[in-house]
């Protein structure tokens, strides 16, 4: 969620909010710890230095299940025709090591307990991510509009290094969104 506060359609900035799942303790990861949901609030700014890019930064801190600070920085290159907008941009993303002890670690008692085997693992760097986005907006009228959009993130660094990730899961990460959006005040 994000709320604008400042600004025009070249530069803005406002307050975001994010909720994150936290994570389970079944099937690949029976006998791990469980991590609790987390709200995350922070700011962002958005800037389009020429008509067909956009800019965008965020910083926010985790509240609930993690108590961590992360970062997203992405650029679009973006298209209107009509009433639809079409936009593919690079995405990176940023959180601090307490962010990546809370969802990588595997402590030595967790290794124990897992039935699959996995060794201990301490990570002590930041949590990085790089990837990309392609997203499609229909604009119904000047508030409503419906959007899709598909994400591949590529974990890297500590995060990668996890037996989570490197023995369990993927350091290849998808997300497809589908969504129907208000804006009000324009």
């Amino acid at each position: 969620m994000n709320l604008t506060l400042i600004g025009d359609n070249v530069l803005s900035a406002g307050l975001q909010g994010r909720w994150r799942s936290g994570r389970d303790n079944d099937g690949d990861l029976e006998g791990f710890d469980k991590v609790k949901w987390a709200v995350e609030g922070g700011a962002f700014a958005r800037w389009r230095p020429i008509e067909w890019l956009r800019l965008r930064g965020e910083v926010r801190h985790g509240f609930g299940g993690h108590s961590s600070w992360g970062a997203n920085a992405g650029a679009d290159v973006f298209r209107r025709e009509g009433p639809w907008v079409m936009s593919v941009g690079a995405r990176v993303r940023w959180a601090d090591s307490d962010f990546t002890r809370t969802f990588f670690q595997v402590t030595p008692a967790e290794a124990e307990r897992s039935l699959l085997g996995v060794q201990p693992y301490a990570p002590h760097g930041d949590f990085l991510s790089a990837g990309g986005l392609v997203a499609v907006e229909y604009r119904w009228n000047r508030r409503w509009s419906f959007s899709a959009d598909a994400e591949y993130h590529r974990l890297m660094a500590d995060a990668a290094d996890s037996p989570i990730v490197a023995d369990l899961g993927s350091a290849d990460q998808f997300r497809v969104t589908v969504g129907v959006r208000h804006t009000f005040g324009q």
